[in-house]
């Protein structure tokens, strides 16, 4: 259950004391609730990745995909038409954030069949 606190150092160091607190992460003006399995998402891409950018998930466009071997296998994204390397837009939706990473194009696999209307 989310908590509201004053924006004051009695009211965050309330939130800071609270089971589960890891980190404060701001959206804006705003403080932005990362789930644990995004936190995980993150965590696990900058220990296997040291080139990884953010784009804004509105400029996020391709088919979806998964990793289905490696480091990072069981996760979920979406990547760009064309040939070659290039990277996977993994979201991180409570931040309007993609996480840009390249992974190897023979562990990727398209998630959706394209249609021919």
């Amino acid at each position: 259950m989310p908590r509201f606190c004053p924006d004051h150092n009695s009211g965050l160091q309330t939130v800071k004391e609270a089971p589960g607190y890891s980190h404060m992460v701001r959206h804006g003006k705003y403080l932005a609730a990362i789930p644990e399995s995004h936190i995980v998402k993150i965590k696990t891409i900058l220990h296997y990745y040291e080139d990884v950018t953010s784009c804004p998930n509105n400029r996020v466009h391709g088919v979806p995909v998964a990793v289905v071997s490696g480091n990072l296998q069981g996760m979920v994204g979406f990547l760009d038409d064309g040939e070659g390397q290039r990277p996977i837009a993994m979201e991180i939706g409570q931040l309007g954030q993609s996480v840009m990473v390249e992974v190897p194009m023979n562990t990727v696999v398209r998630t959706v069949l394209p249609t021919t209307v």
